[in-house]
């Protein structure tokens, strides 16, 4: 990776990160590609980003579903726990 090295007195102390040095890869790779693959590249990437959105909703959705779900179900066992002490509390006055 010795292309990466700059001429610069400070060139031995600067290095780059793993990210910076993937970026600059990327930029690269974009420069030798033709207008055309550009723009199929820009329209696959608009696609998967729509697709992932209405997942993601989607996913939104359940949780909200699974939420209330999990709230009733919440409640109610509380309820009839209630309920099951005034019945065990009736029980014992009538004893």
């Amino acid at each position: 990776m010795d292309h990466f090295r700059f001429e610069s007195p400070y060139c031995d102390s600067f290095k780059i990160s793993s990210e910076h040095r993937g970026l600059i890869m990327q930029h690269l790779i974009v420069r030798k590609l033709t207008r055309r693959e550009l723009e199929d590249k820009y329209l696959r990437l608009i696609d998967e980003n729509y697709e992932l959105k209405q997942e993601k909703n989607m996913q939104k959705d359940k949780i909200k579903i699974l939420t209330t779900k999990v709230l009733r179900l919440s409640k109610d066992n509380s309820r009839h726990k209630s309920r099951e002490l005034l019945f065990f509390d009736n029980v014992k006055e009538v004893q």
